[in-house]
Protein backbone atom coordinates (compact mmCIF):
# COMPACT_ATOMS: atom_id res chain seq x y z
CA UNK A 1 0.00 0.00 0.00
CA UNK A 2 3.24 2.05 0.30
CA UNK A 3 3.82 3.78 -2.74
CA UNK A 4 0.23 3.70 -4.17
CA UNK A 5 -1.81 5.11 -1.05
CA UNK A 6 1.04 8.20 -1.06
CA UNK A 7 1.27 9.04 -4.69
CA UNK A 8 -2.55 9.18 -4.15
CA UNK A 9 -2.98 11.21 -1.32
CA UNK A 10 -5.51 14.29 -1.55
CA UNK A 11 -7.12 16.50 0.81
CA UNK A 12 -9.02 18.22 -1.52
CA UNK A 13 -12.13 17.82 0.79
CA UNK A 14 -10.20 19.56 3.79
CA UNK A 15 -8.39 21.92 1.53
CA UNK A 16 -9.47 22.10 -1.45
CA UNK A 17 -6.42 22.17 -4.19
CA UNK A 18 -3.44 22.04 -1.72
CA UNK A 19 -2.04 19.22 -2.52
CA UNK A 20 -1.05 17.67 -5.81
CA UNK A 21 -0.38 13.94 -6.85
CA UNK A 22 3.46 12.76 -6.37
CA UNK A 23 5.43 13.48 -9.48
CA UNK A 24 3.73 16.73 -10.12
CA UNK A 25 5.25 18.61 -6.75
CA UNK A 26 3.25 17.23 -3.74
CA UNK A 27 4.05 21.06 -1.72
CA UNK A 28 3.73 23.07 -4.81
CA UNK A 29 0.26 24.67 -3.47
CA UNK A 30 0.11 23.99 -0.13
CA UNK A 31 1.87 25.73 2.34
CA UNK A 32 3.96 23.71 4.22
CA UNK A 33 3.42 24.97 7.41
CA UNK A 34 0.09 23.18 6.57
CA UNK A 35 1.12 19.69 6.50
CA UNK A 36 1.70 19.21 10.32
CA UNK A 37 -1.88 20.05 11.10
CA UNK A 38 -3.59 17.97 7.87
CA UNK A 39 -1.63 14.50 8.33
CA UNK A 40 -3.30 13.81 12.14
CA UNK A 41 -6.60 14.92 10.30
CA UNK A 42 -5.98 12.36 7.38
CA UNK A 43 -4.85 9.52 9.77
CA UNK A 44 -7.87 10.16 11.91
CA UNK A 45 -10.18 10.12 8.61
CA UNK A 46 -8.47 6.99 7.43
CA UNK A 47 -9.09 5.06 10.84
CA UNK A 48 -7.50 3.99 13.79
CA UNK A 49 -4.98 1.25 13.46
CA UNK A 50 -2.10 0.00 11.39
CA UNK A 51 -4.12 1.14 8.35
CA UNK A 52 -4.19 4.89 8.93
CA UNK A 53 -1.05 4.96 10.85
CA UNK A 54 0.88 3.40 7.61
CA UNK A 55 -0.70 6.26 5.74
CA UNK A 56 0.68 9.15 7.67
CA UNK A 57 3.84 6.98 7.69
CA UNK A 58 3.76 7.19 3.73
CA UNK A 59 3.35 10.12 3.03
CA UNK A 60 5.91 11.63 5.43
CA UNK A 61 8.32 8.83 3.86
CA UNK A 62 7.44 10.77 0.24
CA UNK A 63 7.77 14.65 2.41
CA UNK A 64 11.35 13.25 3.25
CA UNK A 65 11.87 15.80 6.29
CA UNK A 66 11.08 18.48 4.12
CA UNK A 67 8.65 20.10 6.87
CA UNK A 68 10.84 20.07 9.50
CA UNK A 69 13.54 21.90 7.02
CA UNK A 70 10.67 24.18 6.02
CA UNK A 71 9.95 25.29 9.55
CA UNK A 72 13.88 25.74 10.50
CA UNK A 73 14.41 28.35 7.31
CA UNK A 74 11.12 29.94 8.23
CA UNK A 75 12.30 30.33 12.21
CA UNK A 76 16.08 31.59 10.89
CA UNK A 77 14.30 34.01 8.13
CA UNK A 78 16.11 32.02 5.45
CA UNK A 79 13.12 31.67 2.85
CA UNK A 80 13.05 35.16 1.58
CA UNK A 81 16.50 35.27 1.23
CA UNK A 82 16.28 32.14 -0.80
CA UNK A 83 13.95 33.48 -3.09
CA UNK A 84 15.81 36.61 -3.45
CA UNK A 85 18.92 34.76 -4.56
CA UNK A 86 17.13 33.32 -6.98
CA UNK A 87 15.45 36.26 -8.53
CA UNK A 88 19.33 37.51 -8.63
CA UNK A 89 20.88 34.72 -10.31
CA UNK A 90 18.04 34.84 -12.64
CA UNK A 91 18.28 38.18 -13.61
CA UNK A 92 22.16 37.74 -13.99
CA UNK A 93 21.67 34.96 -16.49
CA UNK A 94 18.86 36.64 -18.54
CA UNK A 95 21.34 39.91 -19.15
CA UNK A 96 24.47 37.22 -20.08
CA UNK A 97 21.93 36.06 -22.36
CA UNK A 98 20.66 39.28 -23.82
CA UNK A 99 24.29 41.81 -25.81
CA UNK A 100 24.18 44.97 -24.22
CA UNK A 101 23.32 48.24 -26.16
CA UNK A 102 26.60 50.59 -26.62
CA UNK A 103 26.23 53.62 -24.55
CA UNK A 104 24.76 57.05 -26.43
CA UNK A 105 27.92 58.87 -26.02
CA UNK A 106 29.40 55.80 -28.68
CA UNK A 107 26.46 56.39 -31.22
CA UNK A 108 27.27 58.46 -34.18
CA UNK A 109 25.17 62.07 -34.52
CA UNK A 110 23.32 62.71 -37.73
CA UNK A 111 26.23 65.31 -38.45
CA UNK A 112 28.76 63.19 -38.38
CA UNK A 113 26.92 60.25 -40.58
CA UNK A 114 26.31 63.10 -43.18
CA UNK A 115 29.81 64.47 -43.01
CA UNK A 116 30.69 61.81 -45.78
CA UNK A 117 27.68 61.99 -47.71
CA UNK A 118 27.65 63.69 -50.73
CA UNK A 119 25.26 66.35 -50.73
CA UNK A 120 21.52 65.30 -52.81
CA UNK A 121 21.47 67.04 -56.31
CA UNK A 122 19.69 69.80 -56.57
CA UNK A 123 16.37 70.07 -57.85
CA UNK A 124 15.08 72.86 -59.82
CA UNK A 125 11.20 73.89 -60.67
CA UNK A 126 10.78 72.66 -64.57
CA UNK A 127 10.66 76.48 -66.50
CA UNK A 128 7.18 76.71 -68.17
CA UNK A 129 8.12 79.88 -70.15
CA UNK A 130 9.36 77.44 -72.85
CA UNK A 131 6.41 75.68 -73.23
CA UNK A 132 3.99 78.62 -73.87
CA UNK A 133 6.91 79.99 -76.20
CA UNK A 134 6.45 76.97 -78.10
CA UNK A 135 2.57 77.30 -78.43
CA UNK A 136 2.70 79.96 -79.80
CA UNK A 137 5.43 79.75 -82.48
CA UNK A 138 5.34 75.82 -82.96
CA UNK A 139 3.60 75.16 -86.33
CA UNK A 140 2.04 72.06 -88.53
CA UNK A 141 4.60 71.47 -91.42
CA UNK A 142 1.79 72.20 -93.72
CA UNK A 143 0.85 75.78 -91.85
CA UNK A 144 2.10 79.22 -93.53
CA UNK A 145 5.28 80.82 -91.20
CA UNK A 146 5.16 83.91 -89.15
CA UNK A 147 6.44 86.90 -92.04
CA UNK A 148 4.94 84.97 -94.80
CA UNK A 149 1.65 86.13 -96.59
CA UNK A 150 -1.42 85.33 -95.39
CA UNK A 151 -3.08 82.99 -98.00
CA UNK A 152 -6.24 84.90 -99.57
CA UNK A 153 -9.28 83.52 -98.52
CA UNK A 154 -13.23 84.96 -99.52
CA UNK A 155 -16.17 82.74 -97.77
CA UNK A 156 -19.98 83.37 -97.22
CA UNK A 157 -20.74 85.16 -93.53
CA UNK A 158 -23.09 85.87 -91.46
CA UNK A 159 -22.87 89.33 -92.19
CA UNK A 160 -24.26 88.95 -95.34
CA UNK A 161 -22.86 87.70 -98.75
CA UNK A 162 -19.08 86.94 -98.74
CA UNK A 163 -15.98 88.40 -96.73
CA UNK A 164 -12.64 88.32 -98.16
CA UNK A 165 -9.35 89.23 -97.32
CA UNK A 166 -8.27 91.59 -99.45
CA UNK A 167 -11.23 93.39 -97.59
CA UNK A 168 -8.74 94.46 -94.84
CA UNK A 169 -5.44 94.57 -96.54
CA UNK A 170 -4.46 98.34 -95.86
CA UNK A 171 -7.15 98.93 -93.55
CA UNK A 172 -7.71 96.66 -90.28
CA UNK A 173 -5.70 93.77 -88.78
CA UNK A 174 -7.40 90.48 -89.05
CA UNK A 175 -7.58 88.04 -85.91
CA UNK A 176 -8.70 84.84 -87.71
CA UNK A 177 -9.56 82.13 -85.79
CA UNK A 178 -10.32 78.25 -87.02
CA UNK A 179 -12.27 76.42 -84.59
CA UNK A 180 -13.83 72.96 -85.14
CA UNK A 181 -18.06 72.88 -84.73
CA UNK A 182 -20.69 75.86 -83.70
CA UNK A 183 -22.25 75.58 -80.21
CA UNK A 184 -19.86 73.09 -78.71
CA UNK A 185 -18.77 73.65 -75.26
CA UNK A 186 -14.96 74.77 -75.99
CA UNK A 187 -15.68 76.28 -79.48
CA UNK A 188 -18.57 78.51 -77.10
CA UNK A 189 -16.19 79.26 -74.74
CA UNK A 190 -13.83 80.62 -76.96
CA UNK A 191 -15.98 82.97 -79.10
CA UNK A 192 -17.75 84.45 -75.73
CA UNK A 193 -14.30 85.05 -75.24
CA UNK A 194 -13.77 87.01 -78.30
CA UNK A 195 -17.29 88.46 -78.37
CA UNK A 196 -16.40 89.83 -74.76
CA UNK A 197 -13.46 91.86 -75.70
CA UNK A 198 -14.40 92.50 -79.41
CA UNK A 199 -14.31 95.89 -78.44
CA UNK A 200 -11.09 96.39 -77.53
CA UNK A 201 -9.44 94.23 -80.54
CA UNK A 202 -11.89 96.99 -82.51
CA UNK A 203 -9.75 99.98 -80.44
CA UNK A 204 -6.61 98.17 -81.93
CA UNK A 205 -7.64 98.09 -85.34
CA UNK A 206 -8.22 94.57 -85.57
CA UNK A 207 -11.33 92.50 -86.27
CA UNK A 208 -11.92 89.28 -85.74
CA UNK A 209 -13.27 86.67 -87.84
CA UNK A 210 -14.47 82.76 -87.09
CA UNK A 211 -13.80 80.09 -89.63
CA UNK A 212 -15.37 76.28 -89.16
CA UNK A 213 -17.03 74.09 -91.66
CA UNK A 214 -20.43 74.59 -90.44
CA UNK A 215 -23.10 75.89 -92.64
CA UNK A 216 -24.19 79.98 -92.95
CA UNK A 217 -27.27 78.84 -91.20
CA UNK A 218 -25.60 76.71 -87.95
CA UNK A 219 -23.57 79.78 -87.73
CA UNK A 220 -26.30 82.19 -87.17
CA UNK A 221 -28.28 79.94 -85.22
CA UNK A 222 -25.01 79.99 -82.97
CA UNK A 223 -24.60 83.72 -83.41
CA UNK A 224 -27.79 84.45 -82.19
CA UNK A 225 -27.62 82.11 -79.51
CA UNK A 226 -24.77 83.74 -78.09
CA UNK A 227 -25.18 87.29 -79.15
CA UNK A 228 -21.86 86.91 -81.03
CA UNK A 229 -20.98 90.58 -82.25
CA UNK A 230 -18.40 89.32 -85.13
CA UNK A 231 -18.22 87.47 -88.60
CA UNK A 232 -18.59 84.02 -88.74
CA UNK A 233 -17.22 82.33 -91.92
CA UNK A 234 -18.38 79.34 -93.78
CA UNK A 235 -15.86 76.59 -95.29
CA UNK A 236 -17.66 73.85 -96.11
CA UNK A 237 -15.49 72.53 -97.88
CA UNK A 238 -12.73 73.10 -95.82
CA UNK A 239 -10.43 74.37 -98.58
CA UNK A 240 -9.50 77.54 -96.39
CA UNK A 241 -8.54 75.65 -93.60
CA UNK A 242 -6.24 73.23 -95.84
CA UNK A 243 -4.51 76.79 -96.81
CA UNK A 244 -3.74 77.36 -93.85
CA UNK A 245 -2.83 73.84 -92.61
CA UNK A 246 -5.38 73.34 -89.71
CA UNK A 247 -7.42 70.60 -91.32
CA UNK A 248 -5.92 67.76 -90.23
CA UNK A 249 -6.06 64.16 -88.80
CA UNK A 250 -7.71 63.86 -85.65
CA UNK A 251 -8.14 61.42 -82.65
CA UNK A 252 -10.80 61.43 -80.18
CA UNK A 253 -12.48 58.80 -78.15
CA UNK A 254 -10.14 56.19 -80.03
CA UNK A 255 -11.61 57.04 -83.32
CA UNK A 256 -9.14 58.94 -85.93
CA UNK A 257 -11.23 61.06 -88.37
CA UNK A 258 -10.10 64.72 -90.32
CA UNK A 259 -11.36 68.14 -88.87
CA UNK A 260 -10.21 71.50 -87.64
CA UNK A 261 -7.27 72.00 -85.61
CA UNK A 262 -7.91 74.38 -83.44
CA UNK A 263 -5.71 77.70 -84.15
CA UNK A 264 -6.15 81.22 -84.51
CA UNK A 265 -3.40 83.24 -86.64
CA UNK A 266 -3.04 87.43 -86.47
CA UNK A 267 -2.68 88.92 -89.34
CA UNK A 268 -1.51 92.79 -89.96
CA UNK A 269 -2.82 95.28 -92.12
CA UNK A 270 -0.40 94.37 -94.76
CA UNK A 271 -1.53 90.58 -94.64
CA UNK A 272 1.44 89.41 -93.13
CA UNK A 273 1.28 86.94 -90.60
CA UNK A 274 2.33 87.91 -87.47
CA UNK A 275 1.87 85.52 -84.64
CA UNK A 276 0.26 82.07 -85.12
CA UNK A 277 -1.20 80.17 -82.07
CA UNK A 278 -2.11 76.35 -82.45
CA UNK A 279 -3.43 73.66 -80.59
CA UNK A 280 -5.24 76.50 -78.14
CA UNK A 281 -6.22 75.62 -74.96
CA UNK A 282 -9.66 78.15 -74.61
CA UNK A 283 -9.05 79.61 -71.44
CA UNK A 284 -7.50 82.89 -71.21
CA UNK A 285 -6.79 82.36 -75.10
CA UNK A 286 -8.46 85.72 -76.17
CA UNK A 287 -5.85 87.75 -73.81
CA UNK A 288 -3.16 86.07 -75.23
CA UNK A 289 -4.34 86.98 -78.89
CA UNK A 290 -4.93 90.03 -77.83
CA UNK A 291 -1.19 90.72 -75.95
CA UNK A 292 0.29 89.70 -79.50
CA UNK A 293 -1.61 91.93 -81.23
CA UNK A 294 -0.41 95.24 -79.32
CA UNK A 295 3.28 93.79 -79.32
Amino acid sequence: MGSNATAGFNTEGDHPGAWQPAGSGLLGVCGLAEVPDLLPRRAQEAGAGQDGQRHVDGVQAVLGGRVEQWAAEQEAGQPGERVARADEAGRQDAEAKSPRPEPPSAWPTRREATQSEPPPPERRRPLHAPVILRRVTTTHSGMPQVGQPAPAFRLPSTAGGEVSLDDFTGKQAVVLYFYPRDDTPGCTAEACAFRDLRAIFNEHGAEILGVSTDSVRSHKKFQDKYGLTFPLLADTDHAVAERYGVWQQRKFMGREFMGIARTTFVIDRAGTIKAIFPNVKVEGHADQVLEALRA
